[in-house]
């Protein structure tokens, strides 16, 4: 963190101010192409704690020196935490997560947004066929649990019914009325 790092108050008028700050801070930076604001401050619900989260993809893949000195250099800039993730690098949730709910701010080309899209697009298509299995099979698990919790409390009916006194002190079953 930077020695000029200076919290701010937070409140929307300032995620507003915030965010055009960064806009107009990420248009200078060279060899970028496309940058999302994403999370708790895109969603204007932020706190005194929360971090930037910025999402960006430049003209090659970024290594962890550039993108260290460029989280630096926001940080500087906005005195906040910033952290700030390579979409070219990143997929499934987090890369869904920032293209549908994170708000653009820069787009220098067209053609690498429809890209990010149609990966994102493809490994939901890709996910999809497991998670319907997955429910599938949830519900037919909870269906065999309700039969047998079903058959297993016919069975005790009879317990129930002749031994009333006995089976509330098990703490089983409150005593059956009928």
């Amino acid at each position: 963190m930077s020695a000029s790092y200076r919290p701010r108050g937070l409140n929307a008028v300032d995620d507003e101010a915030l965010q055009s700050e960064l806009t107009n801070h990420l248009r200078r930076v060279p060899d970028l192409e496309l940058a999302w604001l994403f999370g708790s401050v895109a969603a204007r619900r932020s706190g005194p704690r929360s971090d930037i989260d910025v999402a960006v993809v430049m003209q090659t893949p970024i290594d962890l020196d550039r993108r260290i000195t460029l989280a630096q250099a926001l940080e500087a800039e906005l005195g906040r935490v910033v952290d700030l993730v390579d979409l070219r690098q990143t997929s499934g949730v987090l890369l869904a997560e920032v293209l549908t709910k994170g708000k653009l701010l820069v787009q220098h080309d067209v053609h690498l947004h429809a890209n990010l899209l149609t990966r994102m697009w493809g490994e939901e298509a890709d996910f999809m066929p497991q998670y319907r299995a997955m429910l599938a099979q949830r519900r037919m698990v909870s269906n065999l649990m309700s039969m047998t919790l079903r058959s297993m409390h016919e069975s005790l009916a009879p317990l129930r019914q002749h031994c009333p006194i006995l089976w509330h002190k098990v703490g089983l079953f409150a005593p059956h009325a009928g």
